[in-house]
């Protein structure tokens, strides 16, 4: 009896009040880890220690961890800064005749595409791998929500622009395009493949517009398409088992697709094979891959040689004229190995959180700076006839206003989405 009454009788205060303590503590202990890896955790868990926290605590708890991303990578300034180098080569036209020269001489504008795409081969590479994997379907969608509604309400700005100056007879183009008939700019096949110019099989279908209203979308035609060859290696995933390997086979195809080229069997377009291929096989040596670091300076040997081979051959009359010519080829190679070696030292950075932000906000400008850098050009060159500094100055404040407009408008409404696909809000974004 009593046994029986002491198994009956209920335990020790004081052995109650230390379980308590363990059960809190643990639930406590698990919320913070959840919060740590899980962004979107924070608000449900501040209630942890009032009325009602505990029971929040043990319910995220049970959570699985949200994806977790990865450390802020400090490209967003970069990004901008060569979208200002492709204005530079361009906005000579809105300035005097002698600035203009100096401006358009240094080939600084292809250069500055050129390392987009190194760039872009390395972001993309490891978004894909981060935070897509199994999900091509995704992945396609997010890019397009960032690539598409931009280049949408550039183009049709641009459109706009270039009818009502055509209406009050001021339209005037950029030199190279100065003697297009304008009447044929806007009839509906013209409006129609300006529209659906990025899209690359889409495109091709139904043909070249005589005339492009962003004349510099081309580069985000090739940037599509890229995109079509990670989503194809994210859907074959799960039957080779590694995205890196998939990846590491498309590289041997890029080459000979590239040789293709120089042979005159495929596309302008896979002429840029080269420089995505540098971006990917960068990002998985910045990982620790020796064998991608092989591959990245056979990439990088190719890059350089297909500039001198193409780029820079394109001028060689000029750099022949004149033997001080020789010094800004020169300058031109260090700038492009300096803008593509950047990439793997920026990748190592870890800013602090005020910086983040500050990289994040002006790097969110160079898309639209790229795309709305020709309407000004277009409207400053129509309105006024005499040209200077301050017409350039005009040009380029007209420039960075259209682009923060157009990013405000189209990042409010765009990124929540983006974000619902990702499946977290990136850091600084």
């Amino acid at each position: 009896m009593d046994r029986a009454r002491h198994a009956e009788s209920p335990e020790p205060a004081s052995s109650r009040a230390r379980n308590d303590a363990d059960r809190i503590a643990s639930a406590v202990q698990a919320a913070s880890a959840v919060r740590a890896s899980a962004p979107g955790a924070d608000q449900s868990l501040r209630g942890v220690g009032r009325d009602g926290g505990l029971m929040a605590a043990i319910q995220q708890s049970s959570v699985a961890p949200a994806r977790v991303s990865p450390g802020y990578r400090p490209f967003g300034i970069f990004r901008l800064m060569l979208a200002i180098l492709v204005m530079v080569q361009h906005f000579g036209v809105v300035a005097s005749p002698y600035v203009g020269r100096v401006l358009a001489v240094p080939a600084t504008g292809n250069i500055a595409v050129l390392t987009f795409f190194v760039l872009s081969g390395f972001i993309i590479t490891e978004s894909a791998e981060r935070f897509y994997p199994g999900r091509p379907g995704a992945f396609v969608t997010n890019r397009a929500i960032r690539i598409l509604p931009p280049y949408l309400c550039a183009v049709l700005l641009s459109i706009g622009a270039h009818f009502l100056l055509y209406r009050t007879g001021q339209l005037a183009l950029w030199p190279p395009l100065a003697d297009l008939p304008h009447n044929l700019f806007f009839t509906p096949g013209s409006l129609f493949s300006n529209v659906i110019y990025p899209l690359p099989v889409v495109s091709n279908i139904v043909g070249e517009p005589d005339y492009r209203f962003i004349p510099y979308a081309w580069a985000v035609r090739v940037e599509l398409l890229f995109y079509c060859v990670i989503a194809a290696a994210l859907a074959a995933t799960p039957f080779f088992k590694s995205f890196a390997k998939i990846l590491g086979g498309l590289s041997i195809v890029m080459l000979l697709i590239y040789f293709l080229w120089r042979m005159g069997l495929a596309p302008s377009m896979t002429r840029m094979v080269v420089y995505f291929g540098l971006g990917v096989s960068m990002y998985f040596a910045v990982k620790g891959s020796a064998k991608a670091t092989i591959i990245a300076l056979i990439f990088g040997g190719l890059a350089l040689f297909d500039y001198y081979d193409y780029d820079a051959a394109q001028r060689t009359e000029f750099f022949t004229s004149n033997p001080s010519h020789h010094r800004l080829a020169i300058v031109e190679y260090m700038l492009l190995v300096s803008c593509m070696g950047a990439i793997p030292l920026l990748a190592k950075c870890r800013p602090g959180s005020r910086l983040q932000k500050i990289d994040a906000k002006l790097g969110g400008l160079s898309y639209s700076l790229y795309l709305n850098q020709y309407v000004a050009i277009v409207i400053v060159n129509s309105v006024f006839i005499n040209k200077g500094y301050w017409t350039l100055f005009l040009a380029v404040i007209l420039a960075f206003v259209l682009a923060y407009v157009m990013n405000v408008i189209v990042e409010k409404n765009t990124e929540p989405l983006r974000t619902a696909i990702r499946g977290f809000k990136l850091e600084a974004a």
